[in-house]
């Protein structure tokens, strides 16, 4: 069995001071890139669970401080511990332990007064899951933001806002204010950031008329945006007025409603957007706001006109974006499993961060360039389905729950199969034999198997399917199923089983546990035997392996056949390089110079002795000189007159 992967888009990434690394949340470790290369550079490993935050330690005004801060980091994650770490030098300094599930952290600049000296105390507020109480019950309050002092390593208060779930938690740039999104309401923090304590916190409500998904704070002014379900983007001015700035503890009614009953100035709404919202950003001088979604497109709007500008469509929808701290550089991850570096402020894409992803064309290809060559329809129903046989020879269409085959060449119908219960959402022939898989995935599940010969079915379950396979070899094919979510679980933590069928014969000829199976896919590829050293290479029956990509863009290559005990036999080693070192000098200015490579020159004419050396001894390029030695004797002796000896 060989495994990897892992999703680089599970939680928002973030910068180094310098801007020459990215931390990514990958799993159970945090992946450490360099942003000029995008080559892996580290990995911090030390959490038990899922990491959801990353959190460069805000480096203080002191400049001898910051040097020694700059590469120091905290990290949360669902085993409820918050880490410590040296990210140059992936080393584990300290953990602080919750005991709750954390799904989102943020650590904002806050000192507090010691011996009348205001010293810089990293207070982390984390948004925790109590999983002490019922998951099964829609009105339990499992959602918690909780405060903790990191220098002593202990909570120290909470927030009122107890919500159903986690919820993100944003804070400014300043770290004054703290906010989250909570279905039809924002709610914002006002934290003391001299002289902290938790008691002096206080907090507004803002509401709207839908649900809202994202929220981000202006840079400078008293300015929030909030972006919904359905595409819309308010933008609050002057909020928090009555209350953040009136006396401490005065009674102040916290006002519902929608615009003019917020406490706020004013409101305002830009709308592009077509579906929700998944993420907001002020750019650094406050004048433009940054949204993106399932489009796939960067939106820069103009936050005085609501004028809007494009960044293209990225490939795939948008989930995260983050700016480096002197904003020359950004990144925004996407769907697909990719964050995209981009170059500030015309967002060019620097470099890529890849990792595993699913693809749902039969061969990774683009189908560009294609042309129609004719059209069919059946008693006017949709066509959900379509596969070829494996010769070529048979078009089968699913028109909704009916199967029909067809003559591609001519674009004859030239038989129907039997309905399934329910509309096909997939497709496929098995292997090379007449076979054909069909999947719904209605209400009515099911999965079946017909005779295109006899064009009967051959055998059905009533099974919900996740994801379906088949072999183009042989008669066999996979389906991934799922499970039931376990009590307290959410869906993306749904397992499953993978079920391997003989095409005709209902009994499964293995089956295998998988984990995270929500959203995950399976596929057969053909066996290499140098993949795996325990292969045996001269057998003549070709194998195919099962690939399995689960939710978390973690896959498994496997045998589906081999009943044994799962065994790792290979793993895929991560290249990780070395950093480059920082330029100086006369290179920080102007660049390196460029390497002068020095070769041989061998000259194709022969060396052909001279009677009058001296003329020739210096001539040619200096490095292919005869020794100094050879060349005053020759010299010399150039210089010589000979004369005949003379006995007396």
């Amino acid at each position: 069995m060989i495994t990897g992967g892992q999703s680089y888009v599970s939680a928002p990434p973030a910068f180094s001071a310098d801007g020459r690394l990215l931390l990514v949340c990958s799993g159970r470790s945090v992946s450490v890139f360099s942003t000029s290369t995008g080559m892996l550079v580290s990995e911090l490993e030390g959490h038990e669970g899922d990491v959801t935050a990353v959190v460069v330690v805000p480096p203080p005004a002191n400049a001898e401080a910051v040097a020694k801060l700059a590469t120091y980091c905290w990290t949360a994650g669902l085993d409820g511990e918050l880490i410590y770490w040296d990210f140059a030098a992936a080393e584990l300094v300290r953990k602080v332990h919750v005991g709750l599930p954390v799904h989102s952290m943020v650590i904002p600049n806050i000192t507090r007064t010691l011996k009348s000296t205001e010293v810089h105390t990293p207070f982390a507020f984390v948004s925790v899951e109590d999983t002490s109480k019922p998951a099964d019950k829609k009105k339990a309050l499992r959602g918690q933001i909780r405060i903790y002092d990191l220098t002593k390593g202990r909570e120290v208060g909470s927030l009122l806002a107890e919500t159903r779930k986690p919820e993100k938690i944003v804070a400014s740039c300043s770290g004054e204010f703290l906010g989250i999104a909570n279905k039809r309401q924002l709610y914002i923090w006002s934290i003391p950031t001299k002289g902290f304590k938790p008691d002096k916190i206080r907090k507004i409500k803002l509401c709207h008329t839908k649900n809202l998904s994202t929220l981000a704070f202006h840079p400078s002014g008293r300015i929030v945006a909030g972006g919904d379900a359905t595409g819309r983007i308010l933008i609050w001015r002057g909020f928090g007025k009555a209350k953040f700035s009136g006396t401490p503890g005065a009674a102040i009614e916290e006002r519902d409603g929608v615009r003019g009953q917020d406490d706020a100035d004013t409101c305002s709404t830009f709308h592009w957007h077509s579906s929700e919202v998944k993420f907001l950003k002020f750019a650094s001088d406050g004048a433009y706001l940054f949204s993106g979604g399932m489009e796939g497109v960067i939106v820069v709007w103009q936050l005085d006109t609501g004028k809007r500008r494009y960044k293209p469509r990225l490939g795939s929808p948008l989930m995260f974006f983050v700016d480096s701290p002197d904003s020359s550089i950004s990144c925004v991850s996407c769907t697909s499993n990719q964050v995209h570096l981009l170059k500030m402020p015309n967002m060019e894409v620097l470099k890529t961060i890849s990792g595993i992803k699913v693809c749902t064309s039969n061969d990774g290809k683009s189908q560009s360039g294609w042309r129609c060559q004719s059209v069919g329809s059946y008693k006017k129903k949709p066509m959900t389905a379509a596969a070829f046989s494996g010769d070529g020879s048979v078009l089968a269409v699913a028109a909704e729950s009916v199967i029909t085959l067809w003559d591609p060449d001519n674009n004859a119908l030239v038989g129907v199969i039997a309905e399934a219960l329910s509309p096909i959402t997939k497709l496929s022939f098995i292997g090379t034999s007449a076979y054909l898989m069909s999947l719904s995935q209605s209400s009515r599940p099911q999965v079946a198997v017909w005779n295109a010969s006899s064009l009967s079915m051959q055998w059905s379950y009533t099974l919900s399917a996740e994801a379906a396979c088949c072999s183009s070899s042989k008669s066999e094919f996979a389906v991934l199923s799922l499970r039931s979510c376990p009590e307290g679980g959410t869906p993306a933590e749904q397992d499953g089983v993978i079920l391997v069928f003989d095409a005709e014969n209902s009994s499964p000829v293995s089956s295998w546990s998988v984990k995270k199976a929500k959203g995950g896919s399976i596929a057969f590829v053909k066996d290499d035997s140098s993949m795996d050293a325990d292969t045996n290479a001269t057998s003549s029956e070709e194998t195919s392996l099962l690939v399995y990509v689960n939710g978390s863009h973690e896959y498994a290559i496997f045998n589906p056949r081999n009943n044994e005990e799962a065994q790792i036999s290979k793993c895929p080693q991560k290249n990780i390089q070395a950093d480059e070192p920082a330029r100086i000098g006369y290179a920080s200015i102007y660049g390196e110079l460029p390497k002068l490579e020095l070769k041989k020159e061998v000259s194709d004419v022969p060396f052909i002795p001279s009677e009058r050396p001296w003329e020739t001894i210096f001539t040619g390029s200096s490095h292919v000189l005869p020794p100094l030695t050879k060349l005053c004797s020759v010299f010399l002796a150039s210089l010589l007159e000979k004369r005949p000896v003379t006995s007396e």
